[in-house]
């Protein structure tokens, strides 16, 4: 069947010189239709001279942002004076300027309004694939609000009838012209010259990092056929991005295509150290690399491909194709191609993020015709490398003078031999206390620094209970009693059962240096949205709880907090009439934070071999042992020293640890089901740790999930809206299953 030819238009494109806009205006020319290409800039579209449909087109230059700060909705105005059947928007970034080209058009007789978003609508943190149809997620910064503002806006005025609307959702555009997107996710040359010479090039680790990269070509054929099929494309929304390659995949298959004789080396950093080792020689960089890769990497293009009909070429010959062309026009391809810079939302810049300009050699880096080959990747890895090189700058650079003049040669023998008396005794506290040793992994002491424990637990938790221990110590605990408001100084049998028969409990475990006090947003959240009991306890040495009275002996242990853990536990489970809360297991949900994942870990290994294990495991930024976090996290001093003394370190203190929580050994010896989560910004607990107790203990059972959260840090977490949503959908399904009293 013959299609009917497709009726002239007056097509109006914003944005005309842009990635998109370049390829747009002259399919719609070569289309037959009449196109006007509005551009911010006097620049040249890309590959404008080797395109003979541009003769046809009227350009003008009329820049948005300057137009609309001198008279608002004026830019939409000058739009709408051009009569258009059709406007095609490529280059809208702000809700304002979209109001006011849409209340332009408003009876004006349009056609269809296309415009063209970014996958960035969607939260990094939503199930992938991103689908169009799903609710949008909280939005991972400014520039995602306005996209999100933006869609929900157009929606609401083609709802009403207003204006008839098609939204498209570009994701990573490649095309001649500009650099394509490198396997790091930025606009790098040194990239693709690692490439080319089988060089060393650094990626993050965990090789389920991709991209979606598309032929600017095959997504200008997608606004084409908005315009030829109207009646499908008016009222619908479509991910327009290309078929997902992994990062290593793009490293490993480029080269082959390309002809070159051997395959680059990767090196595989965690995901923190990647992307600010990148934002330290180039802010733009480590920006290019995290949006590219966590906002732009997961949509599904099904919807697209079977309701328009349209095909998309591979990623990699995409890249092929705009490499050979940058090869014969070195001088006519850009660096990266015309479009907002995300940071243009949140007010940085590359001085305010690093004030202190490299020069010379650039310390951290490895760079083509290195020590170790061509290419470059940062050297030693972690995070903390790039923290000591900006520190010792700064501090090198600050009064030089003065310092010479102030510090004599007397001054520095008498603070070397201060410093080695401390540090000699540090040592030997360290290697033969077990106290000390507490003092570092536990941060007891500093429990009550933040907030001490009230003398009455803070609404809404309504009960105040003191356990003692076989041992002689005293753990503090509080507890909801639903549905009762106000402290309570004795409990019926009758409440108590009220959480027995709801079976909706949780037992949280804070983490090192904390008391309950601290996590009260996220108890409050617990009872308040979830309708959860929540009882929350500090371990003995934490809070108000109380150590064993014994004379010289460490306070608190890791035995000793399992067992302060195990006695609440067992409170809980305890018939009423035996003094308990005849709580049923199944019931009970264990969360634990950072050093109260170890202990609610560990508890569930415990009482599944007792036949009473809880419901389900809730693992809030989980690590895999005491001595890693000691060895890694950015706030151990230990990870500033170089590293041969970390080494004599390693060797001297490791096989003396006392307090080891190595929840590596048994995070795969239960069978309940649990969730993990972890901020991807968590200078405390790296975050590859809950990677790695997620593929140890999913070699073992499925019944695991992990959610990393883009932006959150050690304590924040819980303020994600997609780990709240995760963390009520978890607890719902473990309490649908449990048993009531």
């Amino acid at each position: 069947m013959v299609q009917a030819a497709v009726a002239r238009m007056q097509v109006v494109v914003l944005g005309g010189n842009s990635a998109l806009g370049s390829y747009v205006v002259p399919q719609l020319a070569q289309a037959g239709h009449k196109v006007t290409c509005i551009s911010d800039t006097k620049e040249e579209p890309y590959n404008y001279t080797n395109n003979s449909n541009w003769q046809d087109v009227t350009q003008i230059v009329l820049d948005r942002r300057a137009t609309e700060a001198q008279a608002e909705g004026s830019y939409g105005k000058k739009v709408a004076e051009l009569k258009p059947d059709v406007v095609v928007d490529t280059n809208c970034y702000y809700l304002e300027h979209c109001k006011g080209l849409v209340k332009a058009l408003k009876g004006s007789g349009l056609k269809l309004l296309v415009h063209c978003g970014t996958l960035h609508v969607y939260s990094p943190t939503q199930t992938r694939p991103w689908r169009e149809s799903v609710a949008r997620g909280y939005p991972s910064g400014l520039f995602a609000a306005q996209q999100q503002q933006m869609e929900a806006f157009l929606w609401e005025e083609h709802a009403k009838g207003c204006i008839p609307i098609t939204i498209l959702l570009m994701g990573s555009l490649v095309g001649r012209g500009w650099l394509p997107l490198s396997c790091q996710g930025t606009y790098d040359t040194l990239v693709f010259d690692a490439l080319h010479t089988a060089g060393n090039i650094m990626l993050p680790e965990q090789n389920q990092h991709t991209l979606q990269l598309l032929h600017a070509e095959d997504a200008a054929k997608v606004v084409v056929k908005c315009l030829e099929q109207q009646e499908k494309a008016k009222g619908e929304v479509f991910n327009v991005a290309g078929f997902p390659i992994t990062l290593d995949q793009y490293a490993t298959k480029l080269p082959p295509l390309l002809k070159c004789e051997a395959l680059p080396s990767l090196k595989e950093r965690q995901w923190w150290d990647f992307s600010r080792a990148l934002a330290q020689w180039d802010y733009d960089k480590g920006m290019q690399a995290t949006y590219n890769i966590f906002h732009c990497s997961a949509a599904s293009n099904v919807k697209v491909i079977q309701a328009l009909g349209v095909s998309f070429r591979d990623p990699l010959a995409a890249v092929q194709d705009a490499l050979s062309w940058m090869k014969e026009h070195p001088e006519e391809t850009a660096a990266e191609p015309r479009s907002a810079k995300h940071w243009d939302f949140v007010g940085l810049d590359g001085k305010s993020f690093d004030p202190v300009p490299y020069s010379g050699e650039r310390a951290g880096y490895i760079w083509r015709d290195g020590k170790d080959g061509p290419g470059y990747y940062v050297d030693g890895g972690p995070f903390v490398n790039w923290q000591k090189q900006s520190i010792r700058r700064i501090q090198m650079e600050h009064d030089k003078a003065t310092f010479k003049e102030g510090f004599t040669r007397n001054d520095a023998l008498l603070g070397a031999m201060l410093v080695t008396v401390w540090v000699t005794f540090f040592i030997v506290l360290l290697l033969y206390s077990e106290t000390a040793q507490g003092m570092v992994v536990f941060q007891g002491f500093l429990s009550n620094f933040w907030m001490a424990i009230t003398r009455h637990p803070p609404k809404p938790f309504t009960k105040q209970v003191l356990l003692n221990s076989t041992s002689g110590a005293k753990v503090g605990m509080w507890h909801n009693m639903l549905p009762v408001s106000g402290y309570l100084d004795e409990v019926s049998d009758k409440v108590k059962g009220k959480a027995a028969k709801e079976c909706k409990t949780v037992l949280y475990f804070h983490g090192a240096a904390e008391n309950r006090i601290l996590q009260m947003p996220k108890m409050r959240w617990y009872m308040e949205e979830v309708g959860a009991h929540v009882l929350t306890m500090d371990y003995r040495g934490f809070g108000d709880s109380q150590c064993p009275p014994k004379a010289f002996t460490a306070c608190p242990t890791e035995i000793g907090v399992y067992e302060d853990a195990f006695m609440v536990y067992e409170y809980l489970t305890k018939p009423i009439a035996d003094g308990g809360l005849g709580i049923h297991s199944s019931c009970i949900v264990l969360h634990g934070h950072g050093l109260g994942s170890a202990v609610a870990s560990r508890l569930a290994v415990e009482l599944s071999k007792k036949g009473k294990g809880p419901g389900g495991v809730i693992l809030e930024a989980p690590f895999t042992s005491a001595w890693n976090v000691l060895m890694t996290s950015s706030y151990s001093p230990l990870v500033y020293l170089p590293e041969i003394f970390t080494d004599i370190i390693a060797a001297i203190f490791k096989p003396n640890l006392i307090p080891r929580f190595e929840q590596l050994k048994w995070i795969a010896d239960f069978s309940i089901p649990t969730l993990m989560l972890h901020g991807d910004n968590d200078r405390m607990v790296p975050p590859h740790m809950s990677s790695t107790l997620y593929k140890k203990r999913s070699e073992k059972t499925e019944n695991t999930e992990f959610l990393a959260i883009p932006d959150a840090s050690h304590h924040n977490v819980m303020e994600d809206v997609a780990a709240k949503a995760k963390v009520k959908d978890f607890v719902t399904e473990v309490w649908s299953k449990g048993t009531t009293a």
